[in-house]
């Protein structure tokens, strides 16, 4: 298996309300690219999301162990979206007596399956269409996953997931926050490098480019909509992507400094860094 992707149809592009086209431009980026090993034995998905510094590796192991604190530890959890069922998800997943995996991806299906060391139900298909009966499970976890939905069926998504989740379950999901400052100022930097880098005739584009994703975040005053049927609360995940992260800290000194000014943040003002940062933990807790 080599490093290149096979081809696949363009993704519908930010706004498009087709919800086929998209779903079948998500899934055929995972399954073509994402989830797929090269010849040096990374996926697709590290080598996009997952290029952090060092200091990094540190700093996610509290955003992990926040993460499966908000999440509840027993009974039956649906996790909507597996995708290559890390290890943050295969701990969650020990809590809890039975567990769900759905996916519209093939290859997280077989991922997830061989990640667990027990048997787990695995669903092949999408949120938005779930064949499953109304409140069955004590808690849903959806991590990364809500944003490359089309962004005018993400409602209904979280619906679903509601819809499935018992009276006092919880859904919790990894969201985007596009109004974060660090997004902000990434983007400028990032132009600002492209703009010097046509000056300089120095070539712009990746070699070895990796297909378009399709993405899109609504604010987080969106998720308002939800609270005729949920209580809605934030806490903060992680201060930036790792594209951000290449674009504005130059070493690995800076990274160090950078996460450890961040976690303080975090454990002294979490309300404001679930506002700031780039990723926040969204926890809807079913009336």
């Amino acid at each position: 298996m080599t490093n290149a992707a096979p081809p696949i149809p363009p993704p519908a592009r930010e706004g498009r309300t087709d919800t086929t086209a998209v779903e079948q431009s998500v899934k055929t980026f995972y399954d073509s690219y994402g989830w797929v090993a090269g010849t040096d034995g990374q996926i697709g998905e590290d080598k996009i999301y997952r290029k952090f510094r060092p200091a990094y590796d540190a700093y996610t192991i509290g955003s992990q162990q926040r993460t499966a604190q908000y999440v509840m530890r027993n009974g039956h959890l649906l996790i909507a979206g597996c995708g290559d069922m890390p290890a943050s998800h295969v701990s969650i997943a020990q809590h809890f007596d039975q567990v769900t995996c759905i996916d519209i991806s093939e290859a997280a299906i077989a991922r997830a399956r061989a990640a667990l060391d027990r048997p787990v139900e695995t669903i092949l298909g999408s949120i938005l269409t779930m064949d499953l009966p109304d409140n069955r499970f004590d808690s849903v976890f959806c991590a990364h996953v809500l944003y490359h939905i089309n962004g005018d069926d993400q409602e209904r998504a979280v619906r679903q997931m509601l819809r499935v989740t018992k009276p006092g379950g919880r859904v919790v999901l990894l969201y985007f926050n596009p109004r974060s400052p660090f997004r902000a100022v990434g983007g400028v930097v990032a132009r600002v490098r492209a703009v010097t880098a046509r000056l300089g005739r120095r070539p712009t584009t990746d070699p070895d480019p990796a297909p378009a994703l399709y993405f899109k975040a609504h604010p987080l005053t969106w998720w308002q909509r939800f609270t005729d049927v949920c209580h809605l609360s934030f806490q903060p995940w992680e201060v930036v992507s790792s594209r951000v992260e290449r674009l504005l800290i130059w070493n690995d000194g800076v990274a160090a400094l950078f996460y450890k000014l961040a976690r303080l943040v975090e454990t002294r003002a979490p309300a404001l860094a679930a506002r700031l940062w780039m990723f926040p933990i969204v926890i809807l807790d079913k009336n």
